[in-house]
């Protein structure tokens, strides 16, 4: 399947779009992509050394959105998840949502303090685990 088949909100001419999902995320984008009218937007798998978070950014229903956020809410911790997630909502260029999720840790801080705090840096293996498990988390939570 071609990839803008696969991912409809990529465009060609947004260049934030225009590069590939990296490995770690695309069970979650998948998840997400497979519920009804859901797009992903932008992603990033986490890179620790760059002090880069995970997340994933999404275009749904506002029905379909509060769902997943009731299901990582709800079950996250049933899943044994071993970051805290959330979802965020925000607008859009054109006053439509975006919805992102993303984790709310301190251990996973976006500051740059935990340059300094390298013995407390999060870890990529773990932090992957967590990115399969949401997708899981997803899936089932969305019925």
């Amino acid at each position: 399947m071609e990839f803008a088949q696969k991912y409809p909100g990529y465009t060609a001419d947004n260049r934030s779009i225009n590069t590939p999902v990296e490995a770690g995320v695309i069970p979650l984008c998948d998840a997400l992509n497979s519920l009804p009218g859901v797009f992903t937007i932008w992603s990033c798998e986490g890179h620790p050394e760059r002090a880069s978070r995970p997340f994933v950014t999404f275009v749904a229903p506002k029905e379909l959105a509060f769902k997943v956020h009731r299901a990582i809410e709800e079950r996250g911790q049933d899943l044994g998840l071993n970051f805290n997630w959330w979802l965020t909502a925000n607008f859009r260029d054109d006053g439509s949502m975006q919805y992102t999720i993303e984790p709310n840790d301190y251990r996973v801080s976006k500051g740059a303090w935990q340059r300094w705090w390298s013995s407390r840096r999060w870890s990529h293996r773990v932090m992957l685990k967590d990115l399969s498990r949401l997708a899981t988390l997803v899936q089932q939570g969305s019925n």
